[in-house]
C-alpha cells in the first residue's frame, strides 16, 4: 500500500533530539537523507550505547531518531560542499535543520538562496527561541528551553524548588511540532507551488504543552501550585494522588460524593480481602463522606490505612485488581512495563528490527499513529555513517568513483 508522504524527499541537517522530525516523516514514508558532517552527527557520541560498547555506529540515541532515514556525509561549509547540497536541493522537498538562527544564512544557504533554487521548497529551522525576536541568538540547551518554558516551574512538590523533567525533552517536543508544521506547508507547496520557511522555538513548544496553566494567571492573576504527588485540597491538606507500592507507584485518589463512595468502597472491600482493612474503615458510610466536611485527623488516618496497604503490593497486584473491580486506580509504568504491556503489544506497537552489521535484532517503538490507507510498515534500521554516499552522489547525482575519493580526501564527504 502507498506511504503518505512516499513522493517526497528531505534533506535532514538535524543533530541530536531534532532528528525526531526527520524520523517522524521518514516514518511515514518520505525519503529522508540525513546529511551529517563529515565523521558524523553528534548525537552518534552520545550513549547510551548498544551492549555499552563505545561507538559511533552504536548510540542508541541516534538509533531512536534515525530508523527508516539513509545517510551521507557533506561539510556544507566548504565551496565545493555548497554546491553539492544546492543540488541536492534541486531535487528535494524539505530542508530541516537546527543550526543557530541565522547560520543558514551565514554560509549562504538560507532559505531565501535555497528557495530560489527551489521555489516550492519547505525549510522547517528548529532553535531554542525560534529565529525572530530578542532572544533569537541566545544559546538554549534542554534545560534552558525547559526553564524558560515555564514547565519547571509547575513540576515537583510545592514546597521544593523547581525539578528538571527526566530525560531532555525540548528539542524533541520542537521536532514534534516542526513535523506537523512540515507537513502542514507541503500540503500549501503542493496546492499551490508556493514553499516557506517554519519556524519552530523549543522553548514555544513548553509553553503550548502546558497552556492550561495561563488563563489562571490572565483570569484570576492566580500561579498554580507544582501538584507534585498529591493536590491542594484546601489550606494544610495535600490530598496523595500517587502512592508508594512494592516495586514502584500507583495513583488513586480519594474522592468525595457519588463517584468516591463506589471507588472507596471497592478499595476499602479489596483491602478487607487481603486482612488489611481496619473494622472503621470497613463500617464507614462512604456516601456520606466529603473532602470538605472532613477532620485532619481522619485524613491523617485515611492517608496512614491506605499508604500501608498500598506499601504491602506490588504494582501488577494492585492494578489487575483495579481492572477486575472497576477500581479507579492506575500503575505508574517504567520502561519494562511499557515492553510488557498487553495493550501496547495487542497495537502491535513494538517492531524488531534486523541489525544485519551486528547479526542482531532489536525492539524499537513503532507507529505513533495507526493509519488505516497509508499504514507505517517498512522499518529500517539506523543509517551507518555515510552508507548511502555511492547510492546518493554515485547513483543519482553521477559523481564517478574517483570524485568520490577525492572528495573524501578533501574531507567534502
Amino acid at each position: 500500500m502507498k506511504k503518505m508522504l512516499a513522493p517526497y524527499r528531505v534533506l535532514d541537517l538535524t543533530d541530536e533530539e531534532s532528528m525526531a522530525c526527520g524520523k517522524i516523516l521518514a516514518d511515514m514514508g518520505a525519503d529522508v537523507i540525513q546529511v551529517e558532517k563529515v565523521g558524523g552527527a553528534l548525537a552518534r557520541h552520545r550513549g547510551p550505547f548498544y551492549h555499552d560498547i563505545v561507538d559511533p555506529s552504536k548510540s542508541l540515541l541516534f538509533w531512536a531518531y534515525n530508523t527508516n532515514k539513509r545517510s551521507i556525509t557533506l561539510d556544507i561549509e566548504t565551496a565545493q560542499g555548497k554546491d553539492m547540497f544546492n543540488r541536492l536541493v534541486k531535487g528535494a522537498d524539505v530542508v530541516i535543520e537546527s543550526f543557530e538562527p541565522a547560520y543558514m544564512d551565514n554560509i549562504g544557504l538560507g532559505y531565501s538562496v535555497l528557495s530560489e533554487i527551489k521555489p516550492s521548497l519547505v525549510m522547517t529551522s528548529i532553535s531554542g527561541f525560534g529565529g525572530t525576536g530578542p532572544y533569537a541568538h541566545y544559546k538554549a540547551p534542554d534545560i534552558v528551553a525547559a526553564a524558560m518554558g515555564m514547565i519547571m516551574a509547575v513540576t515537583g512538590e510545592p514546597e521544593d524548588r523547581p525539578f528538571r523533567v527526566s530525560v531532555p525533552q525540548s528539542y524533541v517536543q520542537a521536532a514534534i511540532q516542526a513535523a506537523q508544521g512540515t507537513m502542514v506547508a507541503l500540503y500549501h507547496s503542493a496546492g499551490t507551488g508556493e514553499g516557506q520557511q517554519v519556524d519552530v522555538s523549543a522553548r514555544d513548544t513548553w509553553i503550548f504543552i502546558s497552556l492550561e496553566y495561563l488563563p489562571q494567571w490572565i483570569a484570576a492573576r492566580q500561579v498554580l501550585d507544582k501538584p507534585g504527588r498529591g493536590l491542594t485540597i484546601r489550606k494544610g491538606l495535600r490530598m496523595p494522588i500517587l502512592w508508594e507500592c512494592k516495586d514502584g507507584d500507583v495513583s488513586f485518589l480519594l474522592l468525595g460524593g457519588q463517584p468516591g463512595e463506589r471507588n472507596n468502597r471497592l478499595l476499602v472491600e479489596f483491602m478487607d480481602r487481603k486482612g488489611m482493612a481496619p473494622e472503621a474503615l470497613k463500617a464507614k458510610d462512604w456516601s456520606q463522606w466529603g473532602i470538605g466536611e472532613t477532620a485532619m485527623e481522619e485524613f491523617t488516618y485515611l492517608f496512614q490505612v491506605l499508604g500501608e496497604f498500598f506499601k504491602s503490593q506490588t504494582k501488577k497486584e494492585l492494578w489487575e485488581e483495579a481492572l477486575k473491580e472497576n477500581i479507579m486506580l492506575y500503575r505508574l509504568s517504567d520502561t519494562k512495563d511499557l515492553v510488557e504491556d498487553e495493550q501496547l503489544q495487542g497495537r502491535d506497537f513494538f517492531r524488531t528490527v534486523n541489525h544485519e552489521e551486528l547479526d542482531d535484532q532489536v525492539t524499537y517503538p513503532g507507529a505513533f499513529a495507526l493509519f488505516s490507507e497509508t499504514p507505517i510498515g517498512e522499518w529500517r534500521r539506523p543509517p551507518l555513517i555515510g552508507e548511502h554516499n555511492q547510492e546518493v552522489y554515485e547513483a543519482e547525482m553521477g559523481f564517478t568513483t574517483k570524485d568520490l575519493i577525492d572528495l573524501r580526501a578533501a574531507r567534502v564527504i
